[in-house]
């Protein structure tokens, strides 16, 4: 990527030809090379019941350790990027088609340190990458399950990322 500054930008018309002519200065200020963003997903969120009465799971990404998913987004260094998540996760039921969503919840941090993180409170955020050009993701929610049938349930997560 190239950052340019034009210092001057100069436009004349001639009537009798009616012709125009137009001259641009520009000069380089910084050339950037930047890397491509990446995420790894190291380890899924685990949503399992403590007890087969429970109707409800609940993962914290902040507290929940051990069990909250946890993904790490790479690039360069000190750069900005946004970060999209879906507030919903449908999981559908390949015996019978039956679904239902699981609301999704995610932390962040620019230390790989769970306990610190911080709650993403929207869905859309502008987001900086730590000096090694890391930051470090949990990944929790909210899974009802009181309606669910039995059957092997399947779906997908897909976080959107760019820079800014």
């Amino acid at each position: 990527m190239v950052f340019c500054c034009f210092d001057m930008i100069q436009a004349q018309e001639v009537e009798a030809e009616n012709t125009a002519s137009i001259q641009v200065r520009g000069s380089v200020i910084n050339t950037v090379e930047m890397e491509e963003l990446t995420s790894e997903l190291i380890q899924n969120p685990v949503f399992i019941p403590d007890s087969p009465e429970q109707q409800t799971i609940v993962i914290d990404p902040v507290t929940s350790v051990g069990v909250a998913g946890y993904m790490i987004v790479r690039g360069s260094a000190g750069y900005s990027f946004n970060f999209q998540v879906p507030k919903t996760m449908r999981l559908i039921n390949g015996d019978d088609g039956s679904s239902f969503d699981i609301t999704i919840s995610l932390s962040y941090n620019s230390a790989e340190d769970q306990a610190s993180s911080t709650l993403l409170r929207e869905q859309m955020a502008d987001l900086t990458l730590n000096d090694s050009g890391q930051l470090y993701f949990w990944i929790g929610g909210i899974m009802d399950l009181s309606a669910l049938t039995s059957g092997e349930y399947t779906g997908e997560l897909i976080f959107e990322i760019s820079y800014i």
